[in-house]
């Protein structure tokens, strides 16, 4: 037997050859009949999306859902998001999945009603006792204010800067 016939790289001596992501990934989704999403039961990122670990050692992790949307529909563009129109973010069905910009994606929460600004869930009232409404609240700077604080604010400013202009 010749030194090459008998030599075991140190790769092979490591364990048993790594399983692909393509075949891993199908051992954590399991479809929910009655959405037709596809739920995710693997590891999940901070933001509580699927990943799974890629490329080795060294690869990192990706996220799932762009990797089914890959697997099925191609390439993503750079400059595009991939989206969940049933809001599930364990879900990879790419038929729930659509590719969308930033600005997209905000359009949807906020057609779907899913938009709450940070710290604002909780808050029913301003400062100065004017209640938060539809028609009382306006988003300024992505901030939410009340309209008549916000519109006599915006009086004294403005005649202040009146003032200085003289």
């Amino acid at each position: 037997m010749s030194f090459l016939e008998s030599y075991v790289s140190p790769v092979a001596k490591r364990g048993p050859k790594p399983i692909p992501w393509q075949d891993r990934i199908w051992r954590h989704v399991s479809p929910e009949p009655n959405t037709g999403c596809w739920l995710w039961d693997g590891a999940l990122n901070n933001k509580g999306y699927g990943k799974i670990g890629f490329g080795g050692g060294n690869g990192g992790t990706r996220l799932v859902h762009r990797l089914m949307w890959e697997m099925q529909r191609g390439p993503i563009p750079d400059d595009l998001w991939v989206l969940h129109r049933c809001d599930v973010t364990i879900c990879c069905n790419p038929e729930h999945l659509f590719l969308g910009t930033p600005l997209d994606n905000m359009q949807d929460m906020h057609a779907k009603g899913r938009f709450v600004p940070r710290g604002f869930n909780a808050t029913t009232h301003c400062r100065n006792g004017h209640e938060f409404t539809a028609d009382n609240a306006v988003i300024v700077s992505g901030v939410r204010r009340c309209r008549i604080c916000w519109n006599a604010y915006m009086r004294e400013y403005n005649a202040r800067k009146r003032e200085l202009a003289r």
